[in-house]
């Protein structure tokens, strides 16, 4: 039921499929969490728990330095295939377009988009894809268009159109 929303700790009462056919849908990637309680304890609208436990001398102390180890953890563990995707990424942009390539590598991206900061490179260029991705598909049917003309199909193709594609500076480029 995509419409009913449960915190990470009571998920498992909302439905009873089996767990390979559930899916977690995260509102917030784990750096803009991050800027909202940074935001949240700057006014002194509340403290959270880790902040609450921060203030302990002892426990406390335990319990940031566990969760910043945990939080670093996960950073490094999606570091490298990070950067193996970015890799893949950029050599896809520079080759001929194949649908069916980034249709993968978008499906690919899912897994590092809620990521916290270090993830921004992975956003940028899953957003190129994207980009690339639509402008391929605009050409192509410019195209079978062009080419149905010669074919006596009466599809016209406008010129503003053409410019405003050529007009679009490669998307790998940028990167």
């Amino acid at each position: 039921r995509p419409s009913v929303f449960a915190c990470l700790e009571h998920w498992k009462h909302l439905c009873e499929c089996e767990p390979t056919k559930l899916r977690l849908v995260y509102r917030y990637t784990l750096a803009e969490l991050h800027v909202m309680v940074q935001d949240v304890e700057k006014s002194g609208g509340c403290k959270t728990q880790e902040t609450k436990n921060s203030q302990r001398p002892s426990s406390g102390t335990k319990r940031s330095s566990a969760f910043n180890k945990n939080q670093e953890g996960m950073q490094v563990s999606q570091a490298r295939p990070a950067k193996d995707w970015l890799l893949r990424a950029s050599k896809i942009l520079h080759e001929v377009y194949s649908s069916d390539e980034y249709a993968t590598l978008l499906k690919e991206a899912e897994q590092f988009l809620w990521g916290g900061s270090e993830m921004d490179r992975v956003r940028d260029v899953a957003k190129s894809l994207i980009q690339a991705k639509i402008w391929a598909e605009a050409v192509s049917d410019c195209l079978s268009k062009v080419e149905g003309e010669a074919n006596k199909d009466s599809q016209k193709v406008h010129l503003e159109f053409i410019d405003e594609l050529l007009r679009v500076e490669p998307g790998h480029q940028k990167l």
